[in-house]
């Protein structure tokens, strides 16, 4: 009889253990659940923000590029401003001359052609270097040269320069001539790119929101900085690829790491541009 009451307590124990174990069961899964359910809401939250945040940093480098178009645009006029304060400047002159020679017969003519001549002359040449500066000037940044590109020697340049050194005993010269590049003629183009920033050939990022460095491809939140370089060095963005914060920078590109950011020339920029 005892041993029938046993098992009959072990079975009801059993039954009630299994009962509390799919209630567990239950709740856990409704908690799962619920944290599935969270999970959806941060992704999309955070799909947002991104999206808002690309839209922000279009913006801003869409306001800084028109920044930049207006400030080259007001240097160009401010040198065509000086050129018209020169020949305003020279008509006065002119003038002066003339009415000393009305007023004062006693000074020799000659005196006064001379002064005039100098003096025309003088703003002349100057007006024609102004000119002249303005045109070697880009059109779309005045504080840039907007210089031809180099030469690139074909091979019977190279041949016919390397035996004109070799005639006049240059042995270096004619060495010199024999694998010789400049600017982007010396980059692989299949693993590499020229980058005007540092003026180098740099690695070649196969994605448009990473730049290089030390012949890798980082975006920005993954470049490495602090201790993975000198202690206290930072990396900067330097054309299409990353430098040590404080290290010279030829040219700047405002390169935004985003896969659908804003490029350059766009549409909106037309009329900025045609007013350069």
């Amino acid at each position: 009889m005892s041993l029938t009451n046993d098992i009959a307590n072990i079975q009801t124990g059993l039954g009630n253990l299994w009962a509390g174990t799919g209630t567990s069961a239950n709740a856990a899964t409704s908690s799962l659940n619920h944290q599935n359910d969270m999970i959806s809401i941060i992704d999309q939250e955070n799909e947002r923000l991104q999206a808002k945040k690309q839209q922000i940093s279009g913006a801003v480098a869409n306001t800084q590029r028109t920044i930049a178009l207006n400030e080259s645009y007001r240097k160009r006029q401010v040198q065509f401003i000086y050129i018209i304060l020169l020949l305003i400047l020279g008509l006065l002159i002119y003038m002066f001359l003339r009415n000393i020679e009305l007023f004062f017969p006693f000074i020799p003519s000659f005196i006064v052609e001379f002064l005039t001549i100098l003096t025309m002359g003088a703003i002349f040449i100057y007006i024609v270097f102004l000119l002249r500066n303005i045109s070697l000037r880009s059109n779309t940044n005045f504080d840039e040269l907007n210089l031809p590109p180099p030469v690139i020697n074909t091979a019977e340049d190279v041949e016919a320069k390397r035996n004109a050194a070799m005639n006049i005993g240059d042995v270096l010269g004619s060495i010199g001539y024999g694998n010789s590049c400049i600017g982007e003629s010396c980059c692989d183009t299949s693993v590499s790119e020229w980058n005007m920033g540092t003026m180098k050939c740099v690695k070649k990022c196969d994605n448009v929101d990473e730049a290089a460095y030390n012949g890798k491809c980082y975006k920005s939140g993954q470049v490495p900085t602090g201790s993975s370089l000198t202690t206290g060095t930072d990396l900067v963005l330097c054309g299409k690829a990353w430098i040590p914060k404080g290290k010279h920078c030829f040219v700047s590109e405002n390169f935004e790491p985003m896969a659908n950011g804003p490029q350059p020339n766009s549409a909106s920029e037309k009329n900025l541009y045609s007013r350069v």
